[in-house]
């Protein structure tokens, strides 16, 4: 039998933060030492608070209660609607792991437009969306044209996001949601399940419908991370030619050419090991070579450094392998050169000498 973690009355916050880590440790996300720091060095907390007003403008006040529990390293939401005639209440729940960019808000019974519209002001503070913004179309595209090749000589990993040329200027958007259903949601949906005992996951015994839609939700504001001790622009010009220039945010890679810009990279933990908590950026460094994005990237405490390579005309990006024993894990201070059409590559904990790729053939086996 799976558990969900949604059983809140039988499972404690306790639980359910060993479970996700224990899940993490399985699929080899996150090392014992990692689970050990994560579960004694996590602090745990609660807050309570309560919204009264005429939502539905009915002449009687309708109660919004909320409660979370949080830590250092996750946070969840419960949501408690009453409407103030009828006594009918609606719950819904949101919130996970720190290191995520995006999470999946179940729509389980019918609601009316009040309660939808309630519910969707406490995460869409700025500005309410339809469509998805360049950054998230770049993600769920991601996650919906993600594979791992088995016999490509240089790629573990190969990410293909259908996402255009923007006009600019280049933005972040504030955090938001959309409300997603069908095929979209039933394979972003399968990612939840696999990584982590979801709220709504189907198990032997459950008798609970089919999920039909659901509110994607998505902390945009993270792509660039604000500290007072650590003051930075959104974007950060690190590299350029006479055809591209390359900008950084705290984890994600843009390209910019004449007056258009595409996302080629956005770290998250679930599609490329990303670090524990988005407030620790992911993104190192980003170099242009040619045609080519070279991305030095940070998976935190436990995932070690990667290399993804972006090829700019198709928006295909993968990871390269570091270790041919173990394709999915990175190493420790990796650094590298370009010299004319090539990628040197030193990695310390491997080998003496370094490795020297032919961009050209890197750009090919994306093609895969």
């Amino acid at each position: 039998m799976k558990t969900g973690i949604a059983n809140r009355a039988n499972v404690s916050v306790w639980d359910e933060l060993g479970l996700l880590i224990l899940n993490h440790m399985q699929r080899g996300y996150i090392s014992f030492f990692a689970a050990f720091f994560l579960i004694s060095g996590t602090l745990l907390a609660q807050a309570e608070k309560v919204y009264v007003n005429d939502m539905n403008r009915d002449g009687i006040p309708d109660t919004m209660r909320w409660e979370s529990d949080f830590g250092t390293s996750f946070g969840y939401t419960r949501y408690t609607l009453s409407d103030g005639k009828s006594g009918k209440q609606y719950q819904v729940e949101k919130g996970g792991c720190f290191c995520e960019f995006l999470d999946i808000v179940p729509i389980t019974e019918p609601m009316h437009p009040w309660v939808i519209q309630a519910f969707e002001q406490q995460w869409n503070r700025e500005k309410k969306f339809t469509t998805p913004d360049p950054s998230l179309q770049w993600l769920i595209s991601g996650y919906l044209n993600n594979k791992k090749p088995t016999r490509n000589p240089y790629f573990s990993q190969i990410i293909s996001p259908s996402v255009k040329w923007e006009p600019s200027p280049i933005t972040i958007p504030p955090s938001y949601s959309i409300k997603v259903k069908g095929d979209t949601l039933q394979r972003l949906a399968g990612w939840f399940r696999e990584y982590y005992l979801a709220d709504w996951e189907e198990n032997e015994r459950s008798a609970s419908p089919p999920l039909k839609q659901a509110w994607l939700i998505y902390y945009a504001h993270n792509l660039s991370p604000q500290s007072a001790r650590n003051p930075r622009p959104d974007f950060i010009l690190t590299d350029s030619t006479d055809k591209y220039q390359v900008y950084t945010t705290g984890h994600g890679v843009v390209v910019q050419s004449g007056k258009s810009y595409r996302w080629v990279f956005i770290s998250d933990a679930m599609l490329t090991d990303g670090p524990e908590k988005l407030r620790w950026f992911s993104i190192k460094n980003a170099k242009i070579v040619g045609d080519a994005v070279i991305i030095h990237h940070s998976g935190g405490l436990a995932g070690g450094e990667h290399i993804f390579v972006a090829d700019i005309p198709s928006g295909k990006v993968g990871r390269l392998i570091l270790d041919p024993s173990e394709p999915e894990y990175g190493m420790e201070n990796l650094t590298y050169i370009l010299r004319s059409n090539q990628l040197i590559l030193t990695i310390p904990m491997m080998e003496d000498s370094p490795r020297t790729y032919m961009i050209a053939e890197l750009l090919n086996a994306l093609k895969e």
